[in-house]
């Protein structure tokens, strides 16, 4: 599988493929998690984003249309 990157906040890179979410750590480019807090953690930050109190360097434009379903959560 094919990780592809999903989302850039300013401390982190999240990269999912159909199987994981991987999180990096961009201040020394670690792993930060490669489970379900990784997973938890982008869900989470997709919740801030729709409602507009986190912002993002990067989203991929195909989670973009997905955001709406993250609104008033």
């Amino acid at each position: 599988m094919e990780l592809k990157k999903e989302l850039e906040t300013e401390d982190f890179i999240y990269y999912t493929d159909e199987e994981q979410v991987i999180m990096i750590r961009k201040s020394d480019n670690s792993i930060a998690s490669n489970n379900y807090f990784a997973e938890n953690d982008l869900h989470q930050r997709m919740i801030e984003i729709a409602n507009g109190r986190e912002d993002y360097i990067y989203l991929r434009s195909e989670s973009k249309k997905y955001l709406k379903e993250f609104k008033n959560q």
